[in-house]
């Protein structure tokens, strides 16, 4: 019964790390696609501004990263010109959803565009690791 429950269990955390791939995947695929917008605000000038998402990679591919983190939430900012007021400033990201919890310890930041994924990763590569963990304790009983 052991082997059986332990070969299960590996089955689920296959799914899960093919899951998590896919997520990153596609992800990274819809976010750098040419419909979906990116929010920034200029330090410098303080305006809002849209990039499509090509505009947004080729902003951000060689850009300097830097991340602000308290237990409230994250902040991201990139070092890039900016197009209103043509300074090298940073540049913050403003998400569609940005929650945190667990006293800072889980934070989630994104659009809402990559909400759909979120909850299918949650659905096919988390809920059966609970379901796994549940049948392997009813099968060791």
């Amino acid at each position: 019964m052991r082997f059986v429950a332990m070969i299960i269990f590996g089955l689920a955390a296959i799914n899960f790390f093919y899951r998590a791939v896919q997520l990153f995947r596609k992800s990274s695929k819809i976010s750098f696609s040419e419909n979906t917008l990116h929010r920034f605000i200029c330090q410098s000038c303080q305006t809002e501004y849209k990039l499509n998402g090509i505009e947004a990679k080729q902003k951000i591919k060689g850009a300097i990263k830097i991340k602000k983190s308290s237990p409230k939430g994250q902040v991201f900012y990139y070092k890039f010109t900016c197009p209103n007021c043509n300074t090298y400033a940073s540049q913050q990201k403003l998400f569609d959803m940005q929650k945190s919890a667990l006293l800072g310890n889980a934070k989630v930041n994104i659009d809402s565009n990559q909400i759909p994924l979120l909850i299918d990763m949650l659905l096919k590569g988390v809920l059966p690791i609970f379901i796994v963990m549940i049948l392997v304790q009813l099968l060791m009983k």
